[in-house]
């Protein structure tokens, strides 16, 4: 069997995209820009709605959560003041509004990109998610 090789016929933009690196720094409530290794992501997450249809029945709606993966020792303490942390996703602040620590060793950090009970936007409460 001839092996293959994954990036002979992918495109330029492909090969961009897998080969991204980015730069993530995480601060405390008291202290300094630390740069760590985590994995950001965007995923649509499947949230279903309940009323607003003549049948009564709800509808299921996508949305767009920003998160990173982190290592636990690099928030430690994070679950009672999360709301107080910084994370920079290359130089972009976001602010965390959820920590869910895994049994892996990784923490989820939720994010958004204003300050928590600060002036909300035009469509209403947001907490970092885009409606699709």
């Amino acid at each position: 069997m001839r092996k293959r090789d994954p990036f002979q016929r992918a495109s330029r933009r492909i090969v961009r995209r897998l080969g991204r690196y980015h730069e993530i720094k995480i601060k405390p409530p008291l202290g300094e820009w630390v740069k760590v290794d985590a994995v950001p992501n965007q995923p649509l997450l499947d949230v279903e709605l309940t009323g607003g249809t003549k049948s009564g029945k709800g509808q299921t709606v996508q949305l767009h959560q920003r998160h990173i993966v982190v290592e636990s020792h690099h928030c430690l303490g994070i679950e009672h003041d999360c709301e107080s942390w910084s994370v920079k996703i290359d130089d972009i602040e976001y602010y965390v509004t959820k920590a869910y620590p895994k049994d892996d060793g990784v923490t989820y950090l939720f994010l958004n990109d204003q300050v928590e009970g600060s002036a909300l936007s035009p469509e209403g409460e947001g907490r970092g998610r885009t409606w699709c």
